[in-house]
């Protein structure tokens, strides 16, 4: 009777934990441009590709694309 009490509470506490972390939502984060080097586009999966400016905000899923020579880099800040 013992080890079935301890299973039933065991089971009631795991189940309490999933629910709360279930009902946790998801905030979508975004990136603000500081500084750009060289050549630097992004694209947000249209294929249509745009140049960085500083200040410009930058969403979750946003493909950022540099130029392939030294110096070339985008600062980000979260």
């Amino acid at each position: 009777m013992k080890r079935l009490t301890t299973g039933l509470v065991a089971c009631a506490l795991a189940l309490a934990f999933v629910s709360s972390v279930s009902a946790q939502s998801v905030t979508q984060g975004k990136a603000r441009v500081v500084r750009v080097g060289g050549h630097a586009r992004f694209t947000t999966g249209n294929n249509v590709w745009q140049p960085f400016h500083v200040g410009d905000v930058i969403k979750p899923g946003t493909v950022i694309q540099t130029e392939n020579k030294e110096g070339a880099f985008v600062d980000l800040v979260l």
